[in-house]
């Protein structure tokens, strides 16, 4: 009576799988019959099934052998009388070269607690072959059938442009550090040097013009004197030589010696012909006390 029992049971579920099998129709196959190595090729997949029921279709990350996946273009489930359709198109290629690559797909239905495969019908590309006459096994270099070109074929040139951004990555951290490290003395060395730099085209200057009075006074080179003097001098201190009158400067400045011949200097401009030679030393000789304590300020700190 067991027996009958477990008989009629494993009946009873053969015929249910069978029946719920029924209700899912796959369909596959190739667009074309046959394939060139490379090629991209065409399979379609449809399956028809009860609208309650859901369905996956196979996408990138299954296994196509002997074919390999490009690409997957599904279409929107159309749906009539409780009936849903579904179908998508695959883009393949293979590089095989077996004369005849078979292919099935299935469709997934997703159960409560498992899922269930249906595949369509295995569908066969035939390799379509381009030499149809086989080389010998054995040929000599000169008798084979090559073209021989020694003409220069022009090659695109491609730029690494990642290596060119890392490349100037690298050279721009390694200025940033130098820059944090030894900033201050390049900053200091440039400003030393931009000092020397004019303190000795002041002399030149000054001392042309302070030659050329001795041999001939003349109201301008005067004027020139002081004006030159003025302008070095207000960029080596804060004093306001320039816009200050020499009234103005001896209150800033209790220097006697300085106020006489910026005095004499004045008188000079304004058309009295008197010996500059003492007063432009004296100048030039302040001008040059004041350089050292600049210098002496950028290189020292003190």
């Amino acid at each position: 009576m067991k027996k009958l029992l477990l008989i009629f049971f494993l009946f009873g579920a053969l015929l249910l799988a069978k029946t719920t099998k029924a209700q899912v129709a796959v369909k596959g196959a190739f667009v074309q019959d046959s394939l060139v190595i490379g090629d991209k090729v065409f399979f379609y997949l449809t399956a028809r099934y009860p609208q309650n029921k859901v369905i996956l279709f196979p996408d990138s990350t299954w296994q196509y052998a002997p074919y390999e996946y490009i690409a997957k273009r599904y279409f929107s489930t159309e749906t009539k009388d409780s009936v849903s359709y579904d179908s998508a198109i695959y883009e393949l290629t293979s590089f095989e070269i077996d004369s005849a690559q078979l292919l099935r797909l299935p469709v997934f239905q997703i159960n409560p607690f498992d899922t269930t495969f249906y595949y369509s019908d295995t569908d066969t590309l035939h390799l379509k072959e381009l030499v149809t006459q086989p080389l010998p096994d054995t040929l000599q270099a000169q008798n084979l059938p090559l073209k021989t070109n020694t003409d220069y074929q022009p090659v695109h040139w491609l730029f690494n442009y990642p290596v060119l951004l890392i490349v100037c990555g690298v050279l721009l951290l390694v200025a940033a550090i130098g820059w944090l490290v030894f900033g201050e003395k390049i900053r200091k060395k440039y400003r030393v040097k931009k000092l020397l730099k004019a303190h000795q085209e002041f002399l030149q200057q000054f001392t042309a013009i302070e030659l050329t009075l001795q041999q001939q006074f003349s109201n301008k080179l005067a004027e020139q004197a002081a004006s030159k003097w003025k302008y070095y001098l207000e960029n080596l201190d804060t004093n306001p030589y320039t816009k200050f009158t020499v009234k103005e400067l001896s209150k800033l400045i209790p220097n006697n010696d300085l106020i006489a011949a910026l005095k004499k200097l004045d008188a000079a401009v304004y058309g009295n012909n008197v010996d500059l030679h003492d007063s432009l030393t004296f100048l030039k000789s302040y001008a040059e006390d004041v350089f050292r304590k600049k210098l002496n300020l950028l290189t020292h700190g003190k």
